[in-house]
């Protein structure tokens, strides 16, 4: 019974959180973050053949390198050292890199044209500089070479090379922001023949759509009267933008009320846009219904 009731309680409160959370994502932005700049270096083969490229990026905890070759080049071996000073990538007394103690490795039997390493993070920081030994062996119809990340040479008596990395921060991208498309949107009002017009009022995202979020508009009377000059499904609602989304949009009927507004050019609706966050300047609007009566 104790366990029932245990059971009972988490699946309410689940339900509960379930549906707090549905409610807190109409109006918090989504975190998204941009992937940080790659290094690309040649991989040198033969001391002058280019045989294709070293890549390197990082995430918050993990570095990644990718060898990848062109043309008819594969990878038979690959030896990498990734370290956080000079003095420990793997060399011999004399200055000379041992890629056969580099930590990372790979043998293929079958040649491939592309290997990838992911490494956890070591010990390095935010902008720390790595030292990067990307050694390997390259296979094609013009024969097996030993191949470099191309970069500094090594002090020793070799033609090998050495190259280094900044580990980048991730950037927060911009949800974007959210504002009407237009200050005031103007409508005539409708004729004897057609008795309603639709105003479609719009609110843009700029300047980042990364996640989603979301803002509360609001119609509310000015110097138009509901129901006489204009009607709408709700006077109030949400507009969801979700990710890489950047136009939504609700409608304003006008009405003809067949009055002669006498003193008057124009009657006014007022817009109103709310929001957690991201609001532009544009966050009233107004729509303008321009009179089409006559005086008598």
């Amino acid at each position: 019974m104790n366990e029932f009731r245990k059971n009972g309680r988490y699946i309410f409160n689940q339900a509960i959180l379930l549906q707090l959370a549905a409610l807190f994502s109409l109006v918090l932005p989504t975190i998204a973050y941009s992937q940080v700049e790659p290094l690309v270096v040649p991989l040198i083969a033969g001391q002058h053949i280019n045989v294709g490229s070293v890549t390197v990026t990082n995430t918050e905890t993990e570095i990644l390198v990718t060898y990848q070759t062109t043309g008819d080049w594969l990878i038979k071996e690959t030896h990498l050292d990734v370290e956080l000073s000079y003095n420990d990538l793997n060399t011999t007394k004399k200055d000379n890199p041992i890629p056969g103690q580099f930590t990372y490795k790979t043998t293929h039997t079958n040649p491939v044209v592309e290997v990838s390493f992911t490494i956890e993070n070591f010990g390095w920081e935010v902008e720390s500089q790595l030292y990067i030994a990307a050694h390997a062996v390259v296979t094609s119809s013009q024969g097996t070479e030993t191949a470099w990340g191309d970069g500094f040479d090594f002090p020793g008596r070799n033609w090998a090379t050495y190259f280094n990395y900044t580990v980048q921060a991730e950037q927060l991208e911009s949800p974007g922001t959210l504002q009407f498309s237009d200050a005031v949107y103007k409508i005539s009002e409708p004729g004897r023949f057609i008795r309603r017009v639709d105003v479609v009022v719009t609110v843009t995202r700029t300047d980042g759509a990364a996640g989603t979020i979301s803002a509360k508009y609001t119609v509310a009377a000015g110097t138009a009267t509901k129901n006489s000059d204009y009607i709408v499904e709700n006077d109030s609602g949400t507009l969801t933008f979700r990710e890489g989304e950047t136009e939504q949009s609700f409608v304003v009927t006008i009405l003809d009320d067949s009055r002669v507004e006498n003193t008057v050019e124009f009657e006014t609706i007022e817009l109103i846009l709310d929001a957690d966050c991201c609001l532009g300047e544009l966050s009233t609007a107004q729509i303008r219904i321009e009179d089409d009566d006559e005086l008598h």
